[in-house]
């Protein structure tokens, strides 16, 4: 019986999806039809006459599979990235008879007709790039609608590694979420995002912080005024943990930071800017890396990981750039990017007073050195080999606009 559709996602113009059609081979007797979704300028190859086009609808994948799914009539969908390949011993027949939920890993999931109903995929807004689709909406199925084959070789694999860097390490970065977590454990952090006119990043960075198996105890956001589609995208975000205050003029980031903190109540806070984003893994590494804080040190660092915004859509990846211990207020100002990820002991930020306020360019600009340099004076900062936190470099961001006014800000800081 014909009750299966298969879709191959496709996500760059230059992807390959002979491998992953190879494979499909196997499964024709149970195949209604293969449906590639593509980006519009792609170029399907030839292939046999069940294949249909489907081109991505405003630049979102996960709403143009939504849009193609209410149209079936399958009793299943077998969803898989353009690259993956199925194993030759895939038993189809076995996995309809031994699961009533969704099946799979990062590279190919077999889901019946009632999951992907029940449980539509998400927005691109909530995703880093397109690529981590899959992975995202397979971790956040509940316990009892999935079974995990991630390390299972008889399932789905990438046929081929490619040799691009930037498509290799999205996808050792999809590999950090926990398609098998069990119930999310708390740490005792709290997130705190200062959002100005990020609308288009802002869901995403939100979305990192509650994607793992341990989450934060508190996510505080505020919006400091903003003039685009802030406030309509904060509006939607109604869950218990994410606390909202909206400045109605903008005060700058370091008096927006500073209207959060009263309402801290975590041990840590970690500061999150609202163009970036946290990895899936990001609560439970921090966990192990603050057990043995010592007590004496306000503030915990580590290294950033950094993409290239090319569109809305898409990054392309730069690298790590590798933090060094801090020692003196010399070695602060001669820091060559932001220090960072910044997780403060909560006891210490208030004990300063929180992100002071610079006669500078009326305290909107560097508030991260200024905290750190009287940070300093309570206790050591503490360094350690890590990597959670996703810079996105865009013209757009804070820091890209104002290079320029550093010495500046320099000549007026406390010698």
């Amino acid at each position: 019986m014909k009750d299966i559709v298969a879709i191959i996602i496709v996500h760059e113009s230059r992807d390959s999806i002979w491998h992953t059609l190879a494979s499909l081979k196997q499964l024709e007797k149970h195949l209604q039809m293969i449906a590639i979704v593509h980006p519009p300028e792609y170029h399907l190859p030839r292939h046999h006459s069940n294949c249909i086009s489907y081109p991505v609808k405003g630049d979102d994948i996960g709403m143009t599979l939504n849009d193609l799914l209410r149209h079936l009539n399958a009793s299943y969908v077998l969803l898989l990235r353009s690259g993956a390949s199925l194993s030759t011993t895939v038993d189809i027949s076995s996995t309809i008879n031994q699961t009533s939920g969704a099946v799979g890993n990062q590279y190919a999931l077999f889901i019946p007709k009632a999951t992907y109903v029940r449980y539509p995929f998400p927005d691109q807004d909530l995703l880093p790039f397109p690529e981590a689709l899959l992975p995202f909406w397979f971790s956040l199925l509940p316990r009892d609608k999935k079974v995990c084959l991630a390390q299972n070789e008889q399932w789905a694999r990438l046929a081929n590694h490619s040799k691009q860097t930037s498509v290799r390490q999205k996808q050792e970065w999809t590999n950090n979420y926990a398609l098998t977590s069990e119930t999310s454990s708390e740490l005792s952090i709290t997130v705190l995002i200062a959002n100005y006119n990020q609308h288009p990043y802002l869901d995403n960075a939100i979305a990192s912080c509650l994607i793992g198996p341990s989450i934060p105890e508190q996510i505080l956001v505020v919006d400091d005024g903003s003039t685009d589609d802030s406030v309509f995208k904060l509006n939607r975000w109604n869950v218990d943990k994410i606390h909202i205050l909206f400045n109605p003029h903008n005060e700058g980031k370091a008096r927006a930071l500073n209207r959060l903190l009263p309402f801290v109540k975590s041990d840590y806070i970690i500061e999150l800017d609202a163009d970036d984003w946290l990895d899936p893994d990001a609560f439970s590494i921090l966990a192990n890396e603050l057990v043995d804080m010592p007590m004496e040190s306000p503030l915990l660092y580590g290294n950033f990981r950094r993409w290239k915004a090319e569109n809305l859509n898409q990054v392309r990846y730069k690298g790590i750039t590798k933090g060094r211990q801090i020692q003196t207020k010399q070695d602060l100002l001669g820091y060559r990017f932001p220090l960072g990820p910044r997780i403060y002991r909560t006891s210490a930020l208030k004990e300063v007073g929180g992100f002071p306020i610079s006669s500078y360019e009326e305290g909107r600009l560097y508030e991260d050195v200024a905290v750190l340099d009287r940070l300093l004076e309570v206790g050591p900062l503490l360094y350690k080999d890590f990597t959670i936190y996703n810079v996105r470099d865009h013209m757009e961001s804070i820091t890209q606009k104002n290079h320029s006014k550093w010495n500046g800000f320099l000549d007026q800081l406390d010698p």
